[in-house]
């Protein structure tokens, strides 16, 4: 048995692991911002939902408002309403249900509100504050499973990694193993 071969064929496995890791880790995480939608408050976000669930709505304390990025402060006095569209039924807003943050690019945001839609469907997403006033603006975004693709996203990484580290630690142990035999 050629050794040269083996170390070779064990890195070609583990670079291999390694760039389809990569290739999926960059396919996802480009596809994150797509998951949510987002919307400038105070005013309204038409929201198109294609599933039956818990969203959560986030608030984007680093984000892009008319080409510049900004810092959002507190969301103090501000009053989120969500309505079917279908049947003009409001549908009740709470606390988050999952704690969760996010950060990509020049946005960031953090778990702030959820809602549950029983159907898919149109539905409305208003917000004003208590005074009328229409100054802080901030950006609100929706999202069914952020956090869950966010989980996902990592769990592909440290697997990608484990399984090359895997491979190469097999087939050193092989050329080991056969160098001790003959």
């Amino acid at each position: 048995m050629r050794v040269g071969l083996w170390f070779g064929g064990a890195i070609a496995l583990t670079l291999a692991a390694i760039v389809a890791g990569v290739a999926i880790v960059v396919t996802d995480a480009k596809s994150l911002g797509d998951k949510l939608v987002s919307g400038v408050v105070p005013g309204e976000i038409a929201l198109r939902l294609d599933e039956p669930g818990t969203y959560t709505i986030y608030h984007e304390h680093r984000t892009r408002i008319d080409g510049k990025v900004r810092d959002g402060g507190s969301l103090e006095g501000l009053r989120i309403k969500v309505v079917e569209m279908a049947t003009g039924q409001a549908v009740p807003v709470g606390p988050p249900t999952v704690s969760g943050s996010y950060s990509f690019g020049d946005r960031a945001g953090v778990a702030a509100f959820s809602f549950r839609a029983i159907r898919p469907g149109a539905y409305g997403l208003a917000a004003a504050y208590d005074d009328g006033r229409p100054q802080p603006r901030h950006v609100l975004s929706v999202s069914l499973g952020l956090v869950h693709a966010i989980v996902r996203l990592v769990t592909i990484t440290i697997s990608t990694g484990f399984t090359a580290l895997v491979l190469l630690v097999l087939v050193v142990l092989a050329v080991v193993r056969s160098r001790r035999r003959g």
